[in-house]
């Protein structure tokens, strides 16, 4: 009889099994504001176990997220941009229908530099120029990236070699810094007729960024970014405001199109790498591991990103009261 059991609990469907401890996995920029959502969720609901938080980049994170639905997959996905159609397709394809996406708030994107660095100012043009593996030569014809200092970009910038720490390609940080930056420089570039080339090259020229050492490929680790630009005289990096504003003694903020990242720029949503951050959630797993309901409901409530929520105080910008309620007003548990 034991065996007859053994056997039929394998044939039974993997949705009347409870599962026991959550799943989150994605973004490294989101990864301090889904732990403390976590320690905020076991400190209200001890019957559950804490969940399991883990840090893969948002691109990391959806391959992990979409690869099925299974209770031996992720339940949810942090993430620094919006899911995109592939991902959604690639998510259906393997049976993850019912996807929850829940709005967090805000972040930007920062720039960083050395204290002892001049204050610098950049332009879009000058970031895409600065870093793109091609750009255009002086006839606009595309030519592999010459520049060695930032001074050769425009003679008003400092006369320092161009070194940029910035995320891996599974980054939804690195994701946002091509779309809101590299491409708005291209874009800019080729409106101004100074960059020709072909429908495709054009559409992939921003997306390609330097091998040669001027953008360094620094993974998820943002404190290790923070320390080292400290530590430099010429070194900058790329990482997500909440890094920086936990940091701001050690480094300096650059400003972007000659908007720095700030309370009042962010309220204006004038500054330019201004971005929403995202979680993403199995719904249908809902019911089905333990304390995922709950989970959702600490993550959307008020005490957590509400206008005074304890996301705000490590970094979170807030969405508007109008934004929140219409956010909530769509999620159905």
């Amino acid at each position: 009889m034991k065996f007859l059991i053994y056997i039929l609990s394998f044939l039974l469907p993997v949705s009347l099994f409870a599962v026991d401890q959550i799943k989150v996995v994605g973004s490294g920029t989101v990864y301090p504001l889904s732990t403390l959502i976590a320690e905020n969720f076991v400190a209200k609901n001890p019957q559950f176990s804490a969940p399991i938080v883990e840090k893969n980049g948002t691109g990391g994170g959806f391959k992990m997220f979409c690869s099925g639905g299974g209770l031996d997959t992720p339940d949810i996905s942090n993430a620094s941009r919006k899911i995109s159609a592939s991902e959604v397709a690639d998510c259906n394809k393997n049976g993850v229908k019912n996807i929850l996406e829940i709005q967090l708030g805000y972040d930007s994107i920062v720039m960083i530099q050395p204290k002892s660095l001049e204050q610098m100012n950049l332009t879009s043009e000058e970031i895409f120029l600065a870093l793109a593996a091609k750009v255009p030569s002086s006839t606009g014809s595309l030519i592999n990236n010459p520049y060695k200092n930032w001074s050769d970009v425009d003679k008003s910038l400092p006369n320092i070699p161009i070194k940029v720490m910035g995320p891996s390609p599974l980054s939804g940080t690195r994701d946002s810094f091509i779309e809101l930056a590299m491409d708005k420089g291209s874009k800019a570039l080729q409106a101004q007729g100074k960059m020709k080339g072909t429908k495709e090259e054009l559409e992939q020229v921003s997306k390609i960024l330097r091998t040669d050492g001027a953008y360094i490929n620094g993974g998820e680790d943002y404190v290790l970014f923070i320390n080292k630009v400290a530590a430099s005289k010429d070194t900058l990096a790329i990482l997500g405001y909440s890094f920086y504003e936990q940091n701001e003694k050690k480094v300096n903020a650059i400003k972007i199109d000659g908007v720095a990242p700030n309370a009042q720029s962010f309220a204006k949503k004038e500054y330019p790498l201004f971005r929403p951050l995202f979680v993403y959630v199995k719904a249908d797993k809902i019911g089905v591991v333990k304390g995922l309901k709950e989970l959702v409901q600490e993550t959307i409530s008020k005490d957590a990103i509400g206008p005074n929520g304890y996301l705000k105080r490590n970094g979170l910008i807030p969405m508007s009261t109008a934004e929140y309620n219409a956010m909530v007003g769509k999620i159905k548990l």
